[in-house]
């Protein structure tokens, strides 16, 4: 039986440590997947609604406006979603869990034309776990494949003068396996 530090050796061992600013702008490290770029996504946002506490729990849900998904593998619009921060008190540090669920369509030619539905959760802004998992459900056709698959959303970069972020999306695996993050795992 494998002792939990070598899991935790073997599990770190899979990613290289690449740096990076959150979105605080501090510099974290941030582990980079073995993974095959799929599409960036562009939000723009509108207002935070006022932070709401429940027991200890902190809470804002973001109004959003819209977004695109543009890369090689997709390209859609978002035209409505829902995100709800949670901001949970973890040391002298705030861990910020954030979870979202997003409609719209695609567009991609004679590759097919259809909606989507994304959902999307994980880590914003915490060390090493800047992170989210998103899952797609979309019309049958040449982009059905996208639903079957593990696709990891990295750091979120914010332009807080255009209220817009972007996030670049991969399909994630060592060798033929999925490689999940510690977040999931």
């Amino acid at each position: 039986m494998l002792s939990l530090l070598t899991i935790v050796t073997l599990t770190l061992s899979l990613f290289s440590l690449v740096p990076t600013t959150s979105a605080s702008g501090d510099s974290y490290p941030t582990f980079q997947y073995n993974f095959d770029y799929l599409f960036t996504i562009t939000y723009a946002f509108g207002t935070a609604s006022p932070i709401v506490r429940t027991g200890g729990l902190a809470e804002n849900i973001n109004t959003f406006v819209g977004a695109t998904l543009d890369g090689p593998a997709f390209n859609g619009h978002i035209s409505r979603g829902l995100i709800t921060n949670n901001f949970v008190p973890y040391g002298d540090k705030v861990i910020v869990f954030e979870e979202a669920t997003w409609y719209g369509y695609f567009d991609n030619g004679d590759k097919g034309n259809g909606t989507l539905i994304a959902r999307s959760s994980g880590l914003v802004d915490y060390d090493a776990y800047e992170q989210q998992r998103l899952v797609l459900t979309v019309d049958q056709g040449d982009h059905d494949y996208l639903q079957y698959i593990y696709i990891l959303c990295g750091s979120v970069d914010f332009n807080l003068r255009t209220a817009t972020a972007k996030q670049d999306c991969f399909r994630t695996y060592y060798g033929n396996k999925v490689a999940l993050p510690p977040i999931f795992g």
